[in-house]
């Protein structure tokens, strides 16, 4: 038997103003969610980069790093992208100053 799945409540959001080594042009508002078997859920929607674990130190202090590689990425292959992934580049540009 099936179970229908229904969407996690945000329990809290949180601003980020300031992320080591870089300048943000605004601040990254990231959700955190609980859930009783995943544990917290922490997730920024408009680049939907998201990691979760039993802690909630653990989760933000893994959701940032997430979060800084996938920009240290995509910045570094910025010639090579896909359009999708230019466009992804471009949400996390609306966030991150680049020189």
């Amino acid at each position: 038997m099936a179970t229908a799945s229904a969407p996690f409540e945000t329990t809290a959001s949180m601003n980020i103003y300031k992320l080591p080594g870089y300048q943000l042009r605004r601040p990254l508002i990231i959700e955190i969610e609980h859930d009783a078997e995943a544990g917290y859920i922490v997730s920024d929607p408009s680049t939907g980069v998201h990691h979760y674990a039993q802690d909630l130190g653990d989760a933000l202090t893994a959701f940032l790093r997430v979060f800084v590689n996938e920009f240290e990425f995509l910045r570094s292959n910025r010639n090579d992208l896909s359009s999708a992934m230019a466009a992804e580049f471009e949400r996390f540009r609306q966030i991150i100053a680049i020189e």
